[in-house]
């Protein structure tokens, strides 16, 4: 058979086996995801017709991006999305894939909404592909602004909430963690920052070091510089018994806590666990 022909079948063993020598974990569920995203079909379909034909460019196409997760550049990369709270989100090089550990602080700041009664003004510092100011506009009556300091960034972010359907809901600011809402106050702040250590930076692995943009991971020598930033900052944008969650690293539940408790300023701590039994969501209410 001509190598621009090839059987559905004989593509999905062709990529598996090329992931598989490259080290990749799931080899053939990413063979069978990139061919079904190149026919545009159904994962089902290339179960239901695995003797099918296909020809020219389409087996180019296939054979281009099997190359490309041979590299471990991320799936979403390749593909140019990725799910998120049960909504799509598109994704690129210039921003962190959203993964589903986040979904965890989405839930808490909801549970906080519903349990204050509140329709608040939130403030998502960081804000990448918008996963986070998005999702809680579209489970929420929330009104939010979203900062960033890449520029390409936020033009995605926008992008996202437009495809969701909750551009009004949400006003995309370029700059520093807070310095673009000078004189405004927030029921809630939240981000989830850059928070791998130096140590760590150098232990990623290979999907995230070589591809995920390093200004949204690296968090200073220990991990904690914008977790600090932030907290010495927040209660000058806080209304009255407002409230600031962080995303976190699993082992820095403790640290971002004795952060929020040192001078006072800061009350009900709490530390919420993952699906794994990780610390991974830090919350603290202003005292004043």
């Amino acid at each position: 058979m001509s190598e621009k022909r090839k059987t559905i079948r004989h593509l999905i063993d062709e990529g598996a086996d090329f992931l598989n020598e490259k080290g990749i974990p799931t080899p053939r569920l990413d063979a069978e995801l990139l061919l079904a995203m190149t026919l545009h079909k159904d994962r089902s379909y290339l179960f239901m017709y695995p003797e099918e034909i296909i020809e020219g460019n389409l087996v180019s196409v296939y054979r281009e991006r099997i190359e490309q997760r041979g590299m471990h550049k991320p799936f979403q990369y390749i593909v140019g999305n990725q799910e998120f709270m049960g909504l799509p989100f598109k994704v690129n090089s210039h921003v962190l894939i959203p993964r589903p550990d986040t979904e965890i602080l989405i839930e808490s700041v909801l549970a906080t909404i519903k349990d204050k009664n509140l329709s608040p003004l939130i403030l998502d510092i960081g804000t990448g592909s918008g996963a986070i100011s998005v999702s809680l506009a579209a489970y929420s009556d929330s009104t939010l602004y979203a900062t960033d300091i890449n520029q390409d960034a936020l033009a995605l972010a926008k992008e996202n909430a437009i495809v969701n359907g909750v551009e009004s809901q949400i006003t995309f600011l370029h700059g520093h963690l807070l310095e673009p809402v000078q004189g405004k106050k927030f029921d809630i702040i939240l981000s989830n920052p850059p928070y791998i250590s130096k140590k760590d930076m150098e232990e990623l692995p290979p999907s995230v070091k070589n591809y995920e943009p390093h200004q949204a991971l690296y968090g200073g020598t220990d991990g904690l510089d914008f977790y600090r930033e932030i907290i010495e900052k927040a209660p000058a944008f806080l209304r009255a018994k407002g409230w600031v969650f962080f995303e976190i690293g699993y082992n820095q539940g403790d640290l971002v806590k004795e952060l929020f408790e040192k001078d006072g300023i800061f009350e009900n701590v709490q530390i919420m666990k993952d699906l794994s039994g990780l610390d991974r969501v830090v919350s603290a209410q202003w005292a004043h």
